[in-house]
């Protein structure tokens, strides 16, 4: 997926003497040239407009030269080559060739090739079709006979930390999926549009909260570190610490993020296939590794005591990677320091449709019942060929004081939304239309050691 981006104009003006002249030269400009001219000057130069004290050594004919903007369809700098076709556009992002989904190589440069690389989630060579009862799932085909016994197998790792880090900087993340050169994460724009609804909620420190307190537990099951060789295929589960059902969890999160947690997998995180969550072609190379495009589904909590918001995202092609090492219990990440800030070394990339985001705002709105609203949706919102519009059908009218943050809010919420897309959340565009209908995710993982009970696999 690439899209071009304007590149500023840079021009550089090269001053030169021209003429025979071996003495001193004389500048009638709006400056002055104080320099002693070696060379050969029989003219006047008028071009300066401040002071030159340096000393002109040569000969020839003051020139202009002008660099190549590679997306305008001029030749700017007048050697004959056009934008992408100029070599002065080589190392742009714009420029570089689109990725060939079946020849082994990583055509566009981004270090994914083929059916790695996002560019060719939709390809036709990467399409895979499962014949039914089968279904397709972390890009594998699996039949409908998983039982609780296979959590028994395999290893298991534990995430100690989630964050949504800056959009801009060393700790920035994740990929770049438009193909414009720079990190793209809308969700850090949206989650801090949402802190800041919620009275500047910091966001990060909720996610720990709820880490801490249990009510995020997540596993990831490595199942074939054993094999030979080993690979680092993985399933993520829903959990919880609190195997012996008394309400608080097992272990202290200190214990549980040095890797001595016990947890027990949730019943909704697994159907017939095994887990929702699926990653069955990875890479491991050199330590680090690459898993996806597939599909992670994350919730994200933003709750204070009057503003409560789940952000159940499903995250589409998404890729995972990161460097791994060792431990006695499991794999764990090995976590980068930015700004005397520890980050997750475990980077998640992928795209939410827009259509995802407004639904959840949708159902917002809908719980307030005091507003008064009679629209059915609410929200109206959706790609219509030329952009993505979203708009409240219809505005407030109850009184809603005192039912909490985002209920007293709709009516600012309805204002700014048209705005919302313009923000920069639409930042994909997944089908090609010139539309961006998709807004991109950007999340750190911290990983840890962790052990499942399995005397009572799932939980409810």
């Amino acid at each position: 997926m690439k899209k071009l981006t304007l590149f500023p104009l840079m021009l550089t003006v090269a001053l030169a003497g021209c003429g025979d002249d071996g003495g001193t030269d004389t500048d009638t400009g709006a400056g002055t040239d104080t320099g002693t001219d070696s060379g050969s000057d029989a003219g006047t130069d008028t071009t300066d407009d401040t002071t030159d004290t340096g000393t002109d050594e040569g000969s020839g004919t003051d020139t202009g030269m002008v660099d190549e903007i590679c997306d305008n369809g001029a030749d700017d700098d007048g050697d004959g080559d056009t934008d992408c076709d100029d070599s002065d556009c080589a190392d742009v992002p714009a420029c570089a060739p689109a990725e060939i989904c079946d020849n082994g190589t990583d055509d566009d440069g981004d270090g994914l090739a083929d059916c790695e690389d996002n560019d060719c989630f939709a390809d036709a060579a990467c399409v895979v079709e499962c014949a039914a009862p089968n279904e397709l799932r972390g890009g594998e085909c699996l039949t409908p006979d998983w039982t609780a016994d296979e959590l028994q197998a395999g290893t298991y790792s534990y995430i100690r930390n989630l964050q949504v880090p800056p959009r801009n900087g060393e700790a920035a993340c994740c990929f770049d999926f438009n193909g414009d050169g720079n990190i793209d994460n809308g969700l850090g724009l949206l989650v801090g549009a949402l802190g800041a609804l919620g009275g500047d909620i910091d966001v990060d420190a909720l996610i720990g909260e709820a880490l801490a307190d249990d009510s995020i537990a997540l596993l990831f099951q490595w199942t074939k570190l054993d094999a030979d060789p080993s690979e680092h295929d993985f399933s993520v589960y829903l959990a919880t610490n609190d195997v012996d059902g008394d309400g608080t969890p097992d272990q202290s999160f200190g214990d549980r993020a040095d890797g001595m947690g016990v947890f027990q997998v949730q019943a909704a995180s697994v159907d017939a296939y095994g887990s929702i969550v699926q990653f069955n072609q990875t890479t491991f190379v050199d330590d680090v590794l690459t898993a996806g495009p597939g599909v992670f589904r994350l919730s994200i909590p933003i709750a204070t005591e009057d503003f409560s918001l789940d952000l159940d995202l499903s995250i589409q092609q998404a890729t995972v990677q990161g460097q791994l090492a060792d431990s006695d219990n499991g794999p764990v990440s090995v976590d980068p320091t930015f700004d005397d800030v520890e980050y997750g070394g475990i980077k998640l990339g992928g795209v939410v449709p827009l259509d995802q985001i407004f639904e959840i705002i949708e159902d917002l709105a809908r719980d307030c019942e005091c507003a008064g609203f009679t629209a059915d949706p609410i929200i109206t919102y959706g790609d219509n060929g030329t952009t993505y519009a979203v708009a409240c059908a219809q505005t407030p009218t109850g009184d809603c004081e005192g039912q909490g943050t985002i209920c007293e809010n709709l009516g600012t919420v309805c204002s700014f939304l048209p705005s919302l897309p313009s923000l920069g959340l639409n930042d994909i565009d997944t089908d090609g239309n010139g539309v961006g209908d998709a807004l991109s995710v950007g999340v750190r993982l911290s990983l840890t050691g962790a052990a499942v009970d399995t005397t009572t696999p799932l939980g409810d």
